[in-house]
């Protein structure tokens, strides 16, 4: 989003997180159901702001804690690799 063009495994982990995010709330994470969802609008959203809750009871809040988490603005907050992202999920698999 800020134009640098360089791909890092920390903007793989966003890209990870925002996927997943997709597949569960069906809409991508910084989308507005029913409101103004150009490109502008999507780039001022995820510059300033965090992805809402997908708004599923079946989603556990340590699941939306890794979602915020991997799709942080600040790169170091992140995940470190898709491997950890990974584990944070079988952790949060397990949670009774």
């Amino acid at each position: 989003v800020d134009g640098d063009g360089v791909g890092t495994t920390l903007s793989d982990v966003y890209s990870l997180g925002a996927t997943v995010y997709t597949l569960l709330a069906a809409r991508s994470p910084h989308e507005v159901p029913g409101g103004s969802n150009r490109t502008l609008d999507l780039l001022e959203r995820i510059s300033r702001s965090e992805p809402p809750p997908t708004g599923r009871a079946d989603v556990p809040p340590s699941l939306e804690r890794l979602l915020r988490q991997s799709m942080s603005r600040s790169p170091v907050d992140r995940p470190q690799s898709a491997a950890a992202f990974a584990r944070a999920l079988q952790d949060i698999e397990i949670e009774e």
